[in-house]
């Protein structure tokens, strides 16, 4: 890693590409699991093809290093193994899209083919510019506040010493940090910073996906390609707008499998409730704050399965998967922190040690107050 990461400081240009370099293997390694394992006929339902192959892959990767680095101090080096063979697919990826590029370019842009509403020069002209722009924005070099004081310092320290911190000195590294923090391992285990931030700006293709396949109209891609929070999340290597786009994701397939006219088969369905459990789990393990909608959506998709009355099979599937992707962190943070086991269903940050209390209600109460003023004016 060294020598990498040192050549990238002198050649900061090398960052970057290394970033882009990771995210064509991860796109590449999505698509080969889609096809190993016949996820193309569940996604193709929903999305466009190819479009959730980073999803699949990231999803993959933090469901398999995740415990592996928490419990293991040897996971560090299958992690280190990985992103070079991550790495290397990638560079073939570069390859491979570099003899057909404006072929690729063409028919990947994120517009459909026959619009509900055609698209005149203007639209088209603000979209290309608002993807040009965001994805410009992924590039820049790491300077959000958060990103810089925990998230790559947890990811760095992980680097290090092959685990995570446990220590009581920075409550936000131990408390706070989680799954997430291994993609940002993995951009600077080839010397690239922004791997992350562009990692949370190709959410966005997760959600184009969706868009081409219902045939959404300018109206929509404008609307969401011009909200300002975009800008907050894609200049951040915070694990965030990726796992949105992932919920969002499997909030279309609840809807569409609700009120949709053209229903599936009770197994078809089967697989397309593990796929959605297994993403949102994967989310809670991202972000704490993630449990609140993973829970409403897995409330959803056990009515629609209550509806298609395959109950045994549902609560094997939750509870097989609760205990692979939930129950071995939550293990974790009891075994090192000597904390109330039950509390961590609840809160990250737990309150039964010193100044771990104030740090909730730092937390909880930051946005106290005149909610309707902070809403347009934030304290």
């Amino acid at each position: 890693m060294e020598p990498i990461y040192h050549t990238n400081l002198e050649i900061p240009i090398l960052s970057l590409l290394f970033g882009v370099v990771l995210i064509l293997g991860l796109y590449k390694f999505g698509q080969i699991i889609i096809q190993k394992i016949s996820l193309n006929n569940i996604i193709n339902r929903y999305s466009e093809n190819n479009y959730q192959n980073i999803l699949v892959s990231t999803s993959l990767t933090l469901f398999i290093f995740y415990p592996l680095i928490l419990f293991f101090n040897s996971g560090i080096i299958f992690l280190k193994i990985y992103t070079y063979i991550i790495f290397i697919l990638g560079i073939f990826c570069l390859l491979d899209f570099s003899k057909n590029y404006f072929k690729v370019i063409i028919n990947n842009l994120p517009i459909q083919k026959k619009p509900i509403l055609s698209f005149n020069n203007l639209e088209i002209l603000l979209i290309f510019l608002l993807i040009s722009g965001f994805f410009l924005l992924s590039f820049a070099p790491v300077t959000n506040a958060d990103s810089v004081d925990y998230h790559l310092y947890a990811a760095k320290y992980i680097l290090e010493y092959g685990q995570y911190p446990n220590f009581l000195t920075n409550f936000h590294s131990t408390r706070l940090s989680g799954a997430g923090e291994l993609m940002i391992v993995m951009g600077l285990l080839v010397g690239s910073e922004q791997f992350s931030s562009i990692l949370q700006a190709t959410g966005l293709i997760t959600l184009f996906g969706v868009l081409k396949k219902n045939h959404a109209n300018s109206f929509f891609w404008l609307i969401l390609l011009s909200s300002p929070v975009l800008i907050f999340f894609i200049s951040s290597i915070k694990p965030q707008l990726f796992n949105i786009c992932a919920s969002s994701f499997v909030f279309t397939i609840i809807i569409k499998e609700i009120f949709t006219k053209t229903k599936i088969s009770n197994e078809r369905f089967f697989q397309v409730f593990i796929f959605c459990i297994f993403i949102l789990f994967i989310n809670t393990q991202v972000k704490f704050s993630f449990f609140l909608s993973s829970f409403i959506l897995t409330s959803l998709l056990i009515y629609v399965s209550i509806k298609k009355k395959i109950y045994f099979k549902i609560f094997i599937t939750l509870v097989t998967l609760y205990v692979l992707i939930i129950l071995p962190p939550t293990i974790w943070k009891y075994i090192q922190f000597e904390s109330n086991f039950f509390e961590l269903f609840i809160s990250p940050a737990l309150t039964d040690t010193y100044g771990l209390k104030s740090f909730y209600t730092y937390l909880t109460n930051l946005n106290q107050g005149n909610f309707l003023l902070w809403m347009i004016v934030p304290q």
